[in-house]
């Protein structure tokens, strides 16, 4: 296969041909992949259906909003469903609902397991929900990588869980060595690593003690990245 068949691009800024409409854009860059006049106009018509832009396709994009051109940018880099698609903050520009909407197709293309995705985004909880592996950046070098569960327990952070206070339970947490404890009236509120937590799970498990009525509350990924950033 072509390399350029196998490939989708869409950079952060891009200008596309305004005086073309918008199935006109598509359908040429799609043709600059090497796919004939018939498969272009396939796959275009398939981009139109899934960015939602079925009723702009006579609209000439100079007419377009940003967020409906980046929609264009993103439905030419897709077409012909490439192995590796490059997304540069993809949804840069778009309204929530585009926003979601975006993030849905990328899920789609991962759970098909034919198409790598390399995105970068500055928008970290959505990558979170997205991204299978997490690679950050500072000043061009590399600070971190891993799973997504990897970056966040690698570097200690810790979460606070909520639970009934029992005996059971505070013997559990003593037996892990688990320090950070307040109590509170029929409360037991911990503080631990997400890795710890797993171990707690497991021990409750074992004894019969139900940890369903347990409350967890997780940094958001932005503030592990800060956190990260503080300690470079």
């Amino acid at each position: 296969m072509p390399i350029k068949r196998a490939i989708g691009v869409m950079p952060q800024e891009a200008s596309p041909y305004g005086a073309l409409t918008v199935w006109e854009h598509i359908s040429f860059f799609t043709r600059l992949k090497g796919l004939s006049k018939k498969e272009a106009s396939v796959e275009t018509e398939k981009a139109l259906k899934l960015l939602d832009l079925e009723d702009r396709r006579n609209e000439e994009v100079d007419t377009l909003s940003g967020g409906l051109r980046r929609r264009v940018i993103l439905a030419q880099a897709i077409t012909n469903n490439p192995k590796l698609l490059l997304l540069d903050e993809p949804t840069a520009g778009f309204d929530p609902a585009a926003r979601k909407r975006v993030w849905e197709i990328i899920i789609d293309f991962q759970r098909k397991k034919e198409t790598t995705v390399i995105l970068t985004t500055p928008y970290l909880d959505d990558a979170r929900a997205v991204a299978q592996g997490i690679v950050i950046f500072n000043k061009g070098k590399v600070i971190t990588q891993g799973s997504v569960e990897e970056v966040m327990s690698n570097i200690g952070y810790e979460v606070e869980i909520e639970l009934e206070n029992r005996k059971e339970i505070s013997d559990i947490m003593n037996a892990h060595g688990i320090e950070k404890i307040k109590i509170d009236g029929d409360r037991i509120i911990a503080w631990i690593t997400w890795k710890d937590l797993q171990k707690i799970v497991g021990s409750m498990t074992s004894l019969g003690l139900s940890a369903s009525n347990m409350k967890i509350s997780r940094p958001s990924l932005d503030e592990v990245y800060l956190d990260i950033l503080r300690r470079v």
